[in-house]
This record gives C-alpha cells, sequence and structure tokens, in this order.
C-alpha cells in the first residue's frame, strides 16, 4: 500500500483480510465485504462478522505466516491503535 494516514492503511487492511477470509463464490460473503467497504451501517450478522476480523487483526498469535508487515514500528502501532478504537465503537 502506497499511503500515509494510518487510518487509510488501517480501513485498507481490514479489507484485505476479509477478502483473504471470504469465498468469492459465496454471495454471503462478497455482501459482507461490500457493506463493510460501502456502506455506513452494517447488518447484525456483518456487525458481529466485523468484531470477528477485527480481534483477529488484534490478536498476535493467529495467522502467524500472513501477519502484516509494515514500513515502520510507529504505523504497526498506529494500525493497531486503530483496530483497538473500531472494535472499541462496536461494543459501545
Amino acid at each position: 500500500m502506497n499511503d500515509v494516514d494510518n487510518e487509510v492503511i488501517s480501513r485498507d487492511i481490514v479489507l484485505l483480510d476479509i477478502i483473504c477470509h471470504i469465498n468469492a463464490d459465496n454471495i454471503a460473503d462478497i455482501e459482507f465485504l461490500w457493506d463493510v467497504w460501502y456502506n455506513m451501517t452494517l447488518t447484525r450478522p456483518h456487525y458481529d462478522r466485523l468484531k470477528v476480523t477485527l480481534k483477529r487483526l488484534l490478536d498476535d498469535t493467529t495467522n502467524s505466516a500472513r501477519r502484516w508487515s509494515f514500513g515502520d514500528h510507529v504505523t504497526e502501532q498506529q494500525a493497531g491503535i486503530s483496530f483497538s478504537q473500531r472494535l472499541f465503537t462496536l461494543h459501545g
């Protein structure tokens, strides 16, 4: 990715992670990706599924082979903060 805004980078990572975990032949998976990418509100099932995605991104022990790499440690910290804030907002 070629961006300097940490919020945009973290959003891109969320979308890329969703893409890595969906079945492109499953319409429900495509609808979930579309809702997260485009819509301002989520259905309850998509809301719950997004929380799982954010928790997975925050958990260093899962998907260790596919762990995201950042150009520097500060960007990695900022992306983690953004994931945490988004997850907190979803719990709120």
